[in-house]
């Protein structure tokens, strides 16, 4: 019951709470098939609502010798002869309830149900299977936290269930759980489940009885395949040649905090801050971050990195909260988490975690810390399978994406505000990821507070989810929006390719160099200069900053800089 339905396979429409033995309400296959509900339309499986590729699969079949068994036994037939009560499960209930249930009841599915009063009738919102277990417990490090978790955080939602009517057959039923790589199909007529078809029932039922044959059928075709030989092994894993890893990165990360920062706070402006020295302490910013990188052995590698950012609400401040808590208590938790889900020995195997997956686990982490705060956050790596930066991002953070682009070949790409003859580079912005804003000034943000509703900050399911293709020679900077605030996109793109002249002499030889021979420092230098120059801006009054400008569009008066902390994380995609 994962995937959205394709094309004609609608998902389960609102049904009865009931849910019966099939018999209890014998089904007669032959009636009232154009009332039936259907995955098709909401009618009976008729021949013409079959798709392209089931007509063909019948058409092979009608020229094979034996005949299409799987087309003359229905879903009412396997639910009446298996004799097996639906199993039902309260949404409430936790994980550790709902394996019992299955493993008591040989079961791999479940019903899930609430009562709108004690005792009342049992309405149906949603399936639980075995697969809902492995997903919830690989996703949390902390298992026996997991086990507690409810129903209704893991199961399959009503409006996405898959389902079948009682007349639908073994050969329609096999094409939907093909299609849609599902294994479990509810059987529901008039709004009432009657049992619970799996992909065991329709293997059990693909060949006749005629085709199976007897003991000695048995004897000749199962009994040899029993017991796996002594000494026998797992192949070797082996990657194809087109998904090889090719590329990875160098990071560099700098960070500043707000230049009129004090332990006891912070001055709203020069004039008060005094003729002291601007603060330097990265302990006083409110912003957090981390680069991580960790053995990992995966299917396209050897190692991962992460990096994330995040950027603490400073208003907390005049609620007496610390603004820095919030923030790098979050990015804590993320690091943890992404550290638990690695190998556990040298030579296991194990999928990298997702951005999304990681800021999740920490989000619902503090929140059961209750860290009163709130912060913007931006999660990424490297997927080494496509050859792609794949990030989670909440808020006003920045991403972007600066590449050698060839003019005359790169269509919408290329430059077109700069003649021709006057371009003197191709180094331009391939990327830009998009600010997540309630109002001006106002960033989408995670957060907790025990005075406000429940629901009055955003949450991971409200983020921006991206994956863009990198190439190597790519020039990535991530930032808080002390960087992108105060320095205009085209300047942090004339800093990288001044950057990379310096480094690398004409700037393009550069995407041919290996890992092994990069200069480590190199990047952390991009880092720091873009650092320096966003807290240079931020204290000029005599220029409009990106933020000034984007104030007046909203009528507020805002001239100069925005001073701010700032972070700043400089990746290169650089050659295997």
């Amino acid at each position: 019951m994962r995937p959205p339905p394709k094309q004609h396979h609608q998902a389960c429409p609102a049904f009865s709470s009931r849910t019966s033995e099939l018999e209890q309400q014998d089904l007669h296959p032959d009636e009232d098939k154009g009332s039936a509900t259907s995955t098709s339309s909401g009618s009976g499986s008729d021949s013409e609502d079959d798709s392209p590729a089931l007509s063909k699969a019948r058409s092979r079949s009608k020229k094979s010798d034996r005949p299409n068994h799987n087309s003359k036994i229905t879903a009412a037939q396997i639910v009446k002869q298996r004799q097996r009560k639906v199993c039902q499960i309260n949404s409430g209930a936790t994980l550790e309830d709902a394996i019992k249930l299955l493993a008591s009841n040989n079961s791999s599915s479940s019903m899930v149900y609430e009562e709108k009063a004690p005792g009342g009738p049992k309405e149906v919102v949603g399936i639980f299977t075995a697969r809902d277990v492995i997903k919830k417990l690989n996703k949390h490090a902390d298992k026996l936290e997991a086990l507690q978790s409810t129903i209704k955080q893991v199961m399959t939602p009503m409006s996405r269930v898959i389902f079948c009517s009682p007349d639908e057959t073994v050969e329609k039923i096999q094409y939907i759980m093909v299609e849609l790589k599902i294994r479990t199909l509810p059987v529901v007529k008039d709004g009432v489940i009657h049992g619970i078809i799996t992909l065991g029932d329709v293997i059990n039922h693909h060949y006749s009885s005629e085709e199976i044959g007897g003991k000695k059928a048995f004897i000749k075709g199962v009994v040899g395949r029993l017991g796996l030989p002594t000494g026998t092994r797992v192949a070797s894993h082996v990657v194809k040649e087109g998904v090889k890893r090719s590329i990875k990165w160098k990071v560099g990360m700098a960070a500043l905090p707000h230049p009129f920062k004090r332990p006891d706070g912070v001055a709203p402006n020069l004039r008060l801050h005094g003729p002291v020295e601007y603060a330097t302490d990265i302990d006083l910013s409110e912003d957090a971050s981390f680069v991580l990188t960790l053995p990992w052995l995966h299917e396209h590698g050897d190692e991962a990195t992460y990096v994330g950012i995040a950027d603490g609400v400073g208003s907390w401040r005049e609620c007496g909260v610390d603004p820095r808590e919030y923030s790098h208590r979050l990015m804590e938790l993320s690091e943890e988490f992404i550290r638990s889900m690695t190998p556990k020995a040298p030579n296991l195997m194990a999928p990298i975690v997702r951005p999304l997956d990681v800021l999740s686990s920490a989000w619902e982490a503090i929140a059961k810390e209750e860290v009163v705060g709130s912060s913007t956050a931006c999660i990424a790596t490297l997927d080494m399978e496509l050859n792609q930066l794949s990030f989670c991002n909440v808020g006003d953070n920045g991403i972007i994406i600066m590449r050698h682009i060839d003019s005359d070949v790169a269509g919408y790409m290329r430059d077109k505000t700069t003649p021709r003859p006057l371009r003197t580079n191709d180094f331009r912005i391939a990327f830009v990821s998009r600010q997540q804003l309630r109002s001006f000034n106002l960033p989408y943000q995670l957060g907790y507070t025990n005075t406000q509703p429940e629901h009055c900050f955003d949450t991971p399911c409200d983020a921006d989810n991206s994956s863009i293709p990198v190439m190597r020679g790519d020039v990535i900077v991530m930032g808080t929006d002390g960087l992108f605030d105060n320095v205009e996109l085209d300047e942090i793109c004339s800093i990288a390719l001044a950057w990379e002249q310096k480094w690398f002499a004409n700037g393009t030889h550069s995407s041919g160099l290996r890992a092994a021979d990069f200069p480590e420092e190199s990047v952390q230098e991009l880092a720091t200069t873009l650092c320096k120059r966003a807290r240079e801006l931020s204290l000029d009054q005599k220029r409009d900053s990106p933020f000034a400008i984007l104030a007046k569009e909203n009528d507020i008066m805002w001239g100069g800089g925005m001073p701010d902390d700032c972070t700043i994380v400089a990746m290169r995609v650089v050659k295997v």
